[in-house]
Order: C-alpha cells, then sequence, then structure tokens
C-alpha cells in the first residue's frame, strides 16, 4: 500500500510539472496520473477493506467514507479505462 502510496505521489507531481508545458503534453502527462492514481486509489483501499476485515466498513471507521470518496475521484473526468485507451490512441484526453 505505501508503494501504491508513493507511485501516485510521483506521479501528481510529474502532472504538476507538466502544467506548463504545451497543450498535448500536458494532457498526456495529465491522463497518465489520472490513471495511476486511479489504480493506486482502488488498491489502496481494498487493502485497507482487506486488511481490517468487515469491520472496515462500519461506521465507526473511516475506511470506509474513503472509499466512497475515491470512487467518486475516480470517476470524476474520466475513469483509469477512459485515460489509458486515451493514452493508447496517442491523443492524451
Amino acid at each position: 500500500m505505501k508503494m501504491q502510496l508513493e507511485l501516485a505521489r510521483s506521479m501528481s507531481y510529474y502532472a504538476s510539472l507538466k502544467l506548463n508545458a504545451p497543450a498535448p503534453e500536458r494532457r498526456a502527462a495529465l491522463a497518465r496520473a489520472k490513471y495511476q492514481l486511479g489504480n493506486s486509489m482502488r488498491f489502496v483501499g481494498q487493502q485497507a477493506v482487506q486488511l481490517h476485515g468487515g469491520m472496515g466498513m462500519t461506521d465507526q471507521f473511516d475506511i470506509g467514507f474513503f472509499m466512497k470518496r475515491a470512487r467518486v475521484a475516480q470517476e470524476l473526468f474520466g475513469d483509469s479505462n477512459f485515460h489509458a485507451e486515451q493514452l493508447a490512441e496517442g491523443k492524451g484526453y
């Protein structure tokens, strides 16, 4: 889970560094970051639920709350599959 967190963090830094780049390069960097962030959020959320068992989804723990927020964030502005397809076609997005 720590490795996925660090990978997501480095991709968000990479996308931040490309904000002043030309539009195609910027779009591709943002699509790569969105793809990786979506995959990392899903992996970390699923592993956290597995780690804590069924109690992780109860109201006493914040894991369920973060899982819901991660799911919304994954779908916002296109999910990981959308960005992977855009990158495969060479569009960025």
